[in-house]
């Protein structure tokens, strides 16, 4: 009787560790020629593990690996030892097709006749592939019957050293501290610091807002590319064009009509020369403000231009409360607990303490 595995046995598969993967993958390299081992497994349920490989005496050639009868008894004593089965076989085709030739079929088939147990058979080959079968045995009243499931899945497994798992643990729980908040943070400045590198999706979006290339055009430059037309743009009529659409003044389709001069003309005459430019408002938020150039660069335009409008102008600055003072003085106040107020957001915690300022002067 043959079946599909996808019919039935749905999650049959095959496992074994690295070490044995490895004994079976050195086995088939060492040898120039086919060679085999005996298998002994294990099965739970519809998974059939490869406890280990046993390499008998054996004759072989290009296509034929003849074990003796002396070498087969060998193994058998040795298993029966260890208290192991010999229920599976493994033999290569070194860099011939992955596949069951007739001279393995027959083979599967004498191995059935002399077993009740499942049996599995592997074939493999030097660069790494396996075919794996299933012989697996069904009582009837009147004889033993064999289902034979071919494309057995082979799953290996990487074993843990629970030992080194709790030095990690012990290393890392010293070491590692999570940060809960990022308020007052100031980051580590180093002159070995890695610079943070815009990504091509940035520097498209840049260039595309400038109104210099098509997106076509941009999709058939390179890295460097995008990057040279980037570094050669006029970074301040970006920002001022940044501005004006974040302050809703203007969009970037009307922008992009305008030369630079133009673009200039009417940032100047709509905002007064003290105005910064959406750079300048960035490098605040990360001078004074706590976040990274990363973070920073990475919040979009409306972001950056809300958040510089809630810490306040570059020439009014403000000292703002920790998040842990936040915290605490919104829990005084009683509307949310501790637990609460710590899992909102630092721009959220702003907010209810501007308004409760409001309330209390009302």
């Amino acid at each position: 009787m043959k079946i599909e595995v996808g019919k039935m046995l749905d999650d049959l598969r095959i496992v074994m560790t690295r070490d044995v993967y490895n004994d079976i993958c050195i086995m088939i390299d060492t040898s120039p020629v086919e060679i085999a081992a005996y298998l002994s497994c294990s099965m739970d349920n519809q998974i059939i593990t490869v406890d280990s490989i046993h390499i008998p005496k054996q004759n072989v050639s290009g296509t034929v690996c003849d074990i003796t009868q002396e070498g087969g008894d060998e193994v058998l004593i040795e298993c029966a030892e260890l208290g192991k089965a010999v229920n599976g076989w493994v033999h290569s085709h070194v860099n011939m097709t992955c596949m069951w030739s007739g001279k393995d079929k027959e083979t599967m088939k004498l191995l059935r006749e002399h077993s009740n147990t499942a049996i599995v058979s592997i074939v493999g080959i030097k660069s790494r592939k396996f075919l794996c079968h299933v012989d697996i045995p069904i009582q009837t009243p009147w004889e033993t019957m064999f289902l034979e499931i071919d494309d057995v899945p082979m799953q290996v497994i990487d074993t843990v050293n629970s030992a080194r798992v709790a030095e990690l643990e012990s290393i890392i729980k010293e070491r590692v501290t999570e940060q809960k908040y990022v308020w007052n943070y100031q980051p580590y400045k180093s002159a070995n610091r890695y610079p943070s590198y815009p990504t091509i999706q940035e520097l498209e979006m840049n260039l595309l807002k400038m109104g210099k290339y098509t997106k076509p055009q941009l999709l058939k430059m390179s890295y460097m590319e995008l990057k040279n037309a980037w570094d050669g743009c006029n970074k301040s009529v970006y920002d001022m064009k940044n501005t004006l659409v974040a302050s809703g003044k203007s969009t970037h389709a009307e922008l992009n009509k305008l030369s630079d001069e133009s673009a200039t003309n009417l940032y100047h005459k709509l905002f007064t020369d003290d105005e910064p430019t959406i750079g300048e408002k960035r490098e605040f938020l990360v001078d004074d403000c706590g976040y990274t150039k990363g973070d920073a660069r990475r919040l979009s335009i409306k972001e950056v231009y809300d958040l510089y409008e809630m810490f306040g102008s570059m020439n009014q600055l403000v000292e703002y409360p920790t998040r842990e003072e936040m915290v605490d003085c919104l829990a005084e106040i009683g509307v949310y607990s501790t637990d609460e107020l710590w899992l909102m957001s630092d721009e959220t915690l702003i907010q209810m303490i501007q308004a409760s300022m409001i309330n209390t002067e009302d």
